[in-house]
């Protein structure tokens, strides 16, 4: 009894020093507080930054702000941009220096009329976004009361083009094609079937995305239920698209009934004309050869003296001209 006695003295005292250490500790933290919170004076300056993402479509106009503080309340306010791809390059504007420009482009700070429509307001203008225009812009206001930071991340969005297509292996199967051209980010493409599809992703030269994927079916497979979805940030909801194996056109098509004929005609005519040149040719060719053979040497006539008659040699001159007329007019037919 008496040992139970002293247990719960002793417990009770054990409790009563923990209330008063509690007690202590509570009173020094409030004592600290209250001195350290008399140490801010109204007039120290106090820094806050915010951190922002944000994607445009390419080829729109944008105006960045940099906090809601009017021009009457900034002493400064300067923009650092850093590009994902170039040089760094600095704009600045001031109620005492001189405004500041190292883009040398068409970005500028402007100023505007603010959301309570009284008093204007600083603003960095990007008149058609590109994607040079994409990186960091870093904005930093001063104003009375302390300064605000900006970190914004601009990233250019472009909406791409989709294309479907079937292909007949040499196997028997079908290759069903479904690609998401120049876009920016990278599309998404799904397919009713299930994940056994096959995908590609490739830069292109203006820095788009495109992604192509396909699967493969069997031959008489149905494709009623095969669709390829399409998700890009910059649409609101799931673009779809379904497939129609194109029919096999043998050689029984009307076009060929038309091909084949027109193709024998023309083979005939070609060799038909071939006949009539070579002909005409080789019948030229003949007479020309004809024509310029040597005159046959004429037979020796022996003059018995000196006495012969000059009748008696006339029969040869007449020969010998005859030989030369029919020989100048068969040269003058082969120069013709």
């Amino acid at each position: 009894m008496l040992f139970t006695l002293l247990i719960t003295n002793m417990t009770v005292f054990y409790t009563l020093i923990e209330i008063t250490l509690l007690l202590s500790i509570e009173t020094s933290l409030t004592t600290l507080h209250a001195s350290v919170s008399s140490s801010i004076s109204p007039t120290t300056k106090e820094e806050f930054i915010a951190i922002y993402h944000m994607d445009v479509e390419m080829g729109k106009s944008i105006d960045l702000t940099c906090g809601n503080f009017t021009n009457k309340d900034i002493l400064h306010v300067i923009w650092e941009i850093e590009p994902y791809v170039g040089n760094s390059c600095r704009l600045a504007k001031s109620k005492k220096d001189p405004p500041e420009d190292s883009c040398k482009d068409r970005r500028q700070v402007k100023s505007k009329i603010g959301r309570n429509n009284t008093e204007e307001q600083f603003y960095l203008h990007i008149p058609e976004l590109e994607f040079k225009y994409e990186g960091i812009y870093k904005c930093e206001v001063v104003y009375n009361g302390g300064a605000w930071k900006e970190h914004l991340y601009l990233n250019a969005t472009v909406s791409p083009s989709i294309y479907t297509n079937v292909e007949r292996l040499s196997d028997g199967t079908v290759k069903l094609v479904c690609q998401a051209s120049n876009g920016k980010p990278a599309a998404n493409i799904s397919w009713t079937t299930g994940d056994d599809s096959t995908q590609k992703n490739s830069a292109d030269f203006n820095g788009t995305i495109s992604v192509k994927s396909w699967i493969i079916i069997p031959a008489n497979a149905s494709l009623e239920d095969i669709f390829c979805k399409v998700e890009h940030k910059t649409w609101n909801r799931t673009q779809s698209r379904n497939f129609t194996v194109p029919e096999h056109k043998g050689p029984d098509s009307w076009i060929f009934w038309i091909a084949i004929p027109g193709v024998i005609l023309l083979i005939c005519l070609i060799i038909a004309t071939s006949f009539y040149f070579i002909r005409k040719h080789l019948s030229h060719f003949r007479n020309c050869t004809k024509a310029t053979m040597p005159a046959p040497t004429p037979p020796a006539v022996a003059i018995p003296s000196k006495i012969t008659e000059v009748d008696e040699l006339e029969p040869y001159a007449s020969y010998v001209e005859r030989v030369n007329s029919i020989y100048n007019s068969s040269a003058e037919l082969c120069n013709v």
